[in-house]
């Protein structure tokens, strides 16, 4: 079967096309992800370089970018309960 031209596919619901998902998830430079952690530049790059700190980053050819989602994830790990005991 022939699928109509794009601006038809709509109404014709036989045909399916691969169309991309968007993406959805929001990249931060390291001085964002740094300021969203309150931390410094050099801090995040350390932790990236030793591996010490288990953050995880995204590499577009030469930039490095940090997720919003592993930035939250991040935080919420490393939340710790204290309790006082009287």
């Amino acid at each position: 079967m022939l699928c109509p031209r794009p601006s038809n596919l709509a109404a014709d619901k036989r045909c399916k096309v691969n169309q991309p998902q968007a993406i959805q998830t929001e990249l931060l430079s390291e001085h964002e992800a740094a300021q969203a952690l309150t931390l410094k530049v050099p801090t995040l790059q350390d932790w990236r370089s030793s591996g010490r700190v288990a953050l995880p980053f995204v590499k577009l050819g030469g930039a490095v970018r940090y997720r919003r989602s592993d930035i939250e994830d991040f935080i919420a790990r490393s939340v710790r309960n204290t309790e006082v005991q009287a």
